[in-house]
């Protein structure tokens, strides 16, 4: 399906989520670029499904494709609010598949500061609890929320795991849901949460797997 769809999309799809990420809304001069965007991945998806192409990508995409035409195409009963976060969630969707698709990694790719802001933004939790997360001190994750240090690659790693599964928790529960989910302690994963879990690769791959089956795919 990658070929299906022009490399500009996913450029285009990363430079939105960041527009939605700073308003409340979606701004009127925005809608005729998202649906633009949402009919060629729309046909893209079409054509790849047509031609056997599903497994590598288009399942991966199809949760976000369809948030997508629902919100923006068939334009259903959401608020204003309600829209732009379906929009903006279904966006990050679409770049992640086609980042994995790519990378073969399943992990967020992007600049870690930016993911660090966007884990606070978006789940509206502490600097001290996101640090927590991290193994770091807080003062440790303000220098690199400010760009005066670097994560070393360890935590770039962690960071870009953590993103992974917020990202597809926001399909399921809200900030404060995604935030407990991660949170509890789990038997599957020898009564850790997730949040600690993640760190060793076999446990982040039985928590991907855990999330795509609550999300029915």
């Amino acid at each position: 399906m990658a070929e299906l769809v022009s490399k500009d999309v996913v450029g285009d799809a990363v430079s939105l989520v960041a527009q939605l990420g700073r308003t409340s809304v979606i701004p009127s001069d925005m809608l005729p670029r998202l649906k633009a965007m949402t009919r060629e991945l729309h046909e893209a998806w079409r054509e790849a499904a047509e031609g056997g192409a599903i497994v590598d990508l288009a399942i991966p995409l199809s949760y976000s494709i369809t948030k997508l035409v629902d919100a923006l195409l068939e334009e259903g009963n959401l608020a204003e609010t309600q829209r732009r976060d379906v929009v903006r969630g279904a966006l990050v969707g679409v770049v992640q598949a086609f980042e994995y698709f790519e990378s073969r990694s399943g992990l967020v790719l992007g600049e870690p500061r930016a993911l660090l802001d966007a884990l606070l933004s978006d789940l509206r939790i502490t600097q001290s609890v996101l640090a927590s997360w991290l193994g770091c001190g807080q003062r440790t994750l303000q220098h690199w929320l400010k760009g005066e240090s670097e994560p070393d690659s360890e935590s770039v790693d962690l960071i870009r795991r953590i993103s992974t599964l917020v990202t597809q928790l926001h399909h399921l529960y809200t900030p404060s849901g995604v935030v407990e989910w991660l949170s509890e302690p789990m038997a599957l994963l020898g009564d850790r949460p997730p949040i600690e879990a993640i760190r060793e690769q076999e446990q982040l791959e039985r928590v991907l797997r855990l999330i795509w089956r609550l999300r029915g795919q």
